[in-house]
């Protein structure tokens, strides 16, 4: 069902122009860049929050891969607080990934970078 509607969503959309469409296709050329990008900016806001909370960042990094997790019970934030965070992730990696598709457009002699 959700497939079949974004199928359609795309097959429709491919003409539509505007500041909208410039934006996500911004992301849209530069996907491992931003996909890179984005894990390491969650992860260090993860450790952040983390400290933030009172749980501390070294039970963020070493409990998180070394138990099950146990120490890290009861942390976590509302939906909305998740919601501001991902906004402000996209917002933040827009003007890099931008900068990052001019030079990519400006130097398709480099072959190295049609992999990022």
């Amino acid at each position: 069902m959700t497939l079949g509607t974004a199928f359609i969503f795309l097959a429709n959309s491919e003409k539509l122009k505007g500041r909208v469409v410039d934006f996500f296709s911004a992301f849209g050329r530069v996907p491992f860049f931003y996909y890179i990008l984005h894990l390491y900016l969650i992860h260090l806001i993860a450790i952040f929050f983390a400290e933030l909370s009172g749980f501390g960042w070294q039970t963020m990094i070493l409990e998180e891969w070394v138990n099950d997790s146990a120490a890290l019970k009861g942390f976590g934030y509302s939906l909305w607080i998740v919601y501001a965070v991902w906004i402000g992730v996209i917002i933040l990696l827009y003007p890099i990934c931008k900068k990052f598709d001019n030079y990519k457009q400006n130097n398709k002699d480099k072959w190295w970078l049609s992999y990022l």
